[in-house]
């Protein structure tokens, strides 16, 4: 019972290598799949996933549906990345993903606000993608558009009131970009505050 419980924690452990048997001596390899061991690996290394708030070299952590990472303009160049809590949505059976993310969930009135999007196709993040998006503020819209960088995200800011909108308002901005002849859109948002 010993022995086979040590195979079963090996194969577990280590799903690719050569499993001895304990009762012939012989090497078999294994494979194994299973959900829980389908994690991002560059080389031998588990690639974390990256935590919204936090900061990252580029390529240190992989961007989990709910996290979008983007260029951080203190560190221009430096090719650190900033993760934000990201709104996501899948079509085509999860092929194709649309992320959008706000730079600042509540942000002093006076202050511009960026929102951020990335398409997403077969998982892979679509540098040169043009992104839309269009701030939906009480009495009015206002859009903009850019194209996603060497990254694949796409960013535009604008005036965090405008129009009509109120002190602690939510402002809606939607995300949307143009694949295939269609149009895929995903909403964020945000509160502007004159305190």
């Amino acid at each position: 019972m010993r022995h086979h419980l040590w195979q079963v924690l090996t194969a577990l452990l280590l799903p690719t290598a050569p499993v001895v048997s304990y009762r012939t001596g012989n090497e078999t390899p294994i494979s194994i799949r299973t959900p829980i061991l389908r994690v991002q690996t560059r080389v031998n290394a588990v690639v974390p996933p990256c935590m919204a708030g936090e900061g990252y070299p580029a390529g240190g952590c992989y961007d989990p549906p709910e996290v979008l990472s983007v260029p951080d303009p203190r560190l221009a160049g430096a090719g650190i990345l900033r993760a934000l809590p990201a709104a996501h949505h899948a079509w085509k059976g999860g092929s194709l993903v649309v992320k959008a993310a706000i730079s600042n969930p509540m942000i002093n009135d006076q202050v511009p606000e960026t929102a951020f999007g990335q398409l997403r196709v077969r998982g892979k993040p679509r540098a040169g993608a043009r992104m839309t998006a269009t701030w939906n503020y009480r009495g009015g819209l206002k859009t903009c558009t850019s194209a996603a960088d060497r990254y694949g995200v796409a960013s535009c800011s604008e005036a965090s009131l405008a129009f009509k909108s109120r002190d602690l308002e939510r402002i809606t901005v939607a995300v949307a970009f143009s694949y295939g002849g269609h149009r895929y859109a995903v909403d964020t948002g945000y509160r502007a505050s004159n305190d």
